[in-house]
């Protein structure tokens, strides 16, 4: 790559523009990660759809926009209640019939359990200026 010349202030600026490609790639990456894990979501979602209840159609509707926006670490069974305006055993089952279809990714141990949507997920790594010289 050749050298640009120097600005009226003497600075080169061929290391800002470097710079500049290099975050301008790796937001490119992100974006498509997101268009990637929405499509994972919706295809996933579409093959089972028909065996869902309006409850958890609702919860998993929410559980996706909060993951879009990147605000979102796994719903509860008190959550699915308080949304839904349901019982416990309701909860449960509604939860249980989400995991049984994989659609819900179970986490940690029964009373303090939070489900994540089960969708694969690719972390984009930070591009470096060296990764594009």
């Amino acid at each position: 790559m050749h050298q640009m010349r120097a600005g009226p202030a003497g600075r080169d600026v061929t290391e800002a523009l470097l710079w500049f490609c290099a975050k301008l790639i790796e937001a490119q990456k992100r974006h498509l990660a997101k268009v990637e894990f929405q499509i994972a979501v919706f295809a996933r979602l579409s093959t089972v759809r028909t065996r869902l209840n309006s409850r958890q159609l609702l919860t998993l509707g929410r559980m996706f926009e909060a993951e879009r926006q990147g605000a979102w670490q796994g719903s509860s069974a008190a959550d699915h209640i308080r949304v839904c305006k349901t019982t416990v055993p309701t909860a449960t089952r509604d939860l249980a019939g989400l995991v049984k279809v994989g659609l819900l990714d179970p986490r940690r141990s029964n009373k303090w359990r939070r489900y994540c949507l089960n969708v694969p997920r690719d972390f984009v790594k930070t591009v470096s200026v060296d990764d594009i010289r």
